[in-house]
């Protein structure tokens, strides 16, 4: 990225990209680095910053450029008469641990990526409920010895009864959570002509509705009444953990669980340990950004994919 020519109000701006460098080239495909003595944009990388307050105040910048790792801004510095943050742009989602509430009061324009990945993350939803039903990830451990037409057969017929690949149409599909991923996730879901239903605490009836859902009243027949759960609820402090080994043991012989929001609402260790149970047949975990949990384990043999699906009936593995 050139620096930019003095001749908008662009100039007029102190503008400091607070990023990783692999962040930074992972969002912006290069170091946005600035050499000239004159420019008013500069960059950084924060976990090298021995004191961000002193970066702060030698700086003044008045548009802030974060991401996934840009450490907090400090409390001393929101609230010091030399505060000139006039805009946050933050390049990921959440923007909670990187600007405090106060930034907010102070009049700041802050924004992040928002809906605009929706569409992406509900296409994975898709592919890992499809993934977790057609048994994909075991296939390659069923391939025959193509020269032999008698390995062949004998192979197929051994992968048709052991992998038991199954259809996505006509299943009972439920969502744990009904945001803006959801309500992506549930279009993609309707070509397959599945029964649809959800649930999500302290949102309003007429919400169900207008996506044409089910609205169920419990995490309980949520996941007693369906065969595949999405879970895509937002972490909050009534979220965090609800989605227990109990309310696991309730999903039937065969559901698929996926999870492709906040690893800390499922107990991942209960997830974990029902990959070793009731013989489950494919789970997988990932995460980026912090977004998944932090659990790690192998228990048998299937697929790692960035975010999390799991299916009751054959030898599995989670890995994170």
């Amino acid at each position: 990225m050139p620096v930019p020519a003095c001749k908008n109000i662009a100039c007029e701006e102190r503008i400091l990209f607070a990023l990783t460098e692999k962040i930074a080239d992972g969002f912006l495909g290069h170091l946005p680095k600035f050499h000239a003595p004159s420019s008013n944009v500069e960059y950084i990388v924060p976990d090298k910053t021995e004191d961000w307050l002193a970066t702060l105040r030698r700086i003044q910048p008045t548009i802030l450029i974060t991401g996934w790792h840009t450490p907090a801004l400090p409390q001393e510095w929101i609230e010091s008469p030399e505060f000139s943050l006039r805009y946050l742009c933050h390049l990921a989602g959440t923007v909670k641990h990187v600007c405090p509430r106060r930034v907010l009061e102070r009049g700041v324009l802050v924004s992040n990526w928002g809906s605009t990945v929706n569409h992406t993350i509900a296409e994975h939803a898709l592919l890992l409920v499809l993934g977790a039903l057609r048994s994909t990830a075991q296939w390659n451990a069923w391939q025959p010895d193509t020269h032999n037409q008698q390995a062949i057969a004998s192979s197929w017929h051994d992968a048709k009864t052991t992998l038991r690949t199954r259809s996505l149409r006509g299943r009972r599909v439920g969502l744990h959570g009904l945001g803006s991923i959801a309500r992506e996730t549930i279009k993609l879901l309707r070509p397959f002509n599945v029964t649809l239903s959800a649930f999500s605490d302290g949102v309003p009836a007429m919400e169900f509705q207008n996506c044409d859902v089910r609205q169920c009243a419990s995490l309980e027949e949520l996941f007693s009444t369906n065969e595949i759960i999405i879970e895509c609820e937002a972490l909050t402090p009534a979220s965090r953990g609800s989605v227990t080994e109990k309310l696991l043991a309730l999903l039937p012989d065969d559901a698929v669980f996926v999870n492709v929001g906040r690893g800390e609402v499922v107990d991942e260790n209960a997830l974990a340990r029902l990959a070793t149970q009731k013989t489950p047949d494919a789970t997988a975990a990932g995460g980026g950004g912090g977004r998944r949990g932090r659990h790690r384990q192998e228990a048998g043999g299937d697929c790692v994919l960035p975010w999390m699906f799991f299916s009751k009936n054959h030898r599995s593995r989670i890995h994170r």
